[in-house]
């Protein structure tokens, strides 16, 4: 079962991220809960609505629409994403396009961002994604969650891959303490002069 979404039809302040609001359609999709976003995308649980089965989206912004060579990066970049298998990375699983926006399937996982899941676990009300408020965990709880990213990063480099865009909301936690680290390749994907458009 999904962890509750403490950013439940809320948009953060000072610029303008699409989100796609809780349980709006999605082409075949319903969206459930965004998971986590930035100026690169936003991420949701969504319940594919053919196959009944809950899957993961990364949703690319409209402007990446606009760029022509994106398709080609984008090809370029998913055999890269296929090979990068980790328990404490994200698995990509295809690219697809979805009501004209470029979007990533990726591997279900029931967790929130570092900065939403510590406004859930705090019961803050305001997110540090948004760098409204500062959220402190005790080193006890922040190790675990470090190794595991450390680990995901490893893997990463070891098959000569670099995140170039590593940040708390491209890391995922559960309540298990289960972590996740998401958006390798995105900034290859974007390109430099996309990237700087955002």
């Amino acid at each position: 079962m999904s962890e509750p979404n403490p950013m439940a039809n809320s948009v953060p302040l000072g610029r303008a991220y699409e989100i796609i609001e809780d349980g709006q359609p999605f082409g075949d999709y319903t969206i459930e809960h965004c998971l986590a976003y930035d100026m690169l995308g936003s991420l949701y649980s969504a319940l594919n609505n053919e196959t009944g089965q809950r899957e993961t989206l990364f949703v690319f912004p409209s402007l990446v629409g606009q760029d022509s060579a994106f398709p080609e990066r984008l090809g370029d970049q998913a055999e890269k994403l296929c090979a990068l298998k980790h328990a404490n990375i994200l698995g990509f699983k295809d690219a697809v396009i979805i009501e004209n926006k470029y979007c990533l399937i990726e591997e279900v996982f029931d967790g929130l961002c570092i900065p939403d899941h510590l406004m859930l676990l705090t019961g803050s009300q305001l997110s540090v994604s948004a760098n409204k408020q500062a959220t402190n965990l005790p080193p006890s709880q922040v190790t675990p969650i470090l190794e595991q990213v450390l680990a995901g990063l490893s893997c990463a480099h070891e098959s000569k891959v670099m995140h170039l865009n590593l940040n708390p909301t491209k890391i995922l936690r559960n309540v298990r303490g289960e972590v996740k680290v998401y958006g390798f390749h995105f900034l290859a994907i974007l390109g430099q002069e996309l990237f700087e458009m955002l």
